[in-house]
């Protein structure tokens, strides 16, 4: 089953809104609805799990959890990133496209680098 652009982010745009608090609803209907509930709970609890390092004024290195409004910012630029790359056809995957080659071109980079 493969997921549209619009559905990515109808599910991003639910994460940001259940990170500033509200509690939206979250179809389970069928298999593609649960793929997108477990994108949002996943993309939730990550802001749990996800850290910054930074040197203190003391030279000390200090480790803290990430503020939830800055997951939410990270979440709000991937969203307009998508508004901005998809296409105005309905059930386009044209941003998904692009992210997936992103990485691979990414990867690439990297295994070049080693």
């Amino acid at each position: 089953m493969a997921l549209t652009d619009s559905q990515v982010r109808s599910a991003l745009i639910t994460t940001i809104k259940k990170l500033e608090g509200a509690d939206p609803a979250i179809p389970r209907a069928n298999d593609r609805d649960a793929i997108l509930a477990e994108l949002i709970e996943t993309l939730c609890l990550a802001s749990q799990d996800l850290g910054e390092k930074f040197t203190a004024v003391d030279g000390a290195e200090v480790e803290q959890d990430l503020a939830a409004a800055d997951w939410t910012k990270a979440i709000e630029a991937v969203e307009h990133s998508l508004q901005i790359r998809k296409s105005p056809v309905p059930g386009s995957r044209c941003y998904l496209d692009y992210v997936q080659q992103l990485i691979a071109d990414a990867k690439r980079h990297l295994q070049d680098k080693r």
